[in-house]
């Protein structure tokens, strides 16, 4: 039941929902679940996040 409304909600959220913002999207819907349950079932489903990494410096531009 709780990998159909994953897939759901995921497919509803254009497929950028990852582990967090599934979980917190379950949680409004007063589905009490962790969050590691939450990534478990979304491997399940077979689906992730968009996936990106922090910039966390810029390198100079040389001329």
């Amino acid at each position: 039941m709780l990998v159909e409304r994953i897939s759901a909600a995921h497919r509803d959220n254009y497929g950028v929902y990852g582990v967090r913002k599934m979980w917190h999207a379950l949680r409004r819907d007063r589905i009490d679940i962790g969050q590691e349950h939450t990534a478990r079932l979304m491997r399940l489903a077979g689906v992730s996040g968009k996936g990106r990494s922090p910039i966390t410096t810029r390198s100079p531009q040389h001329a």
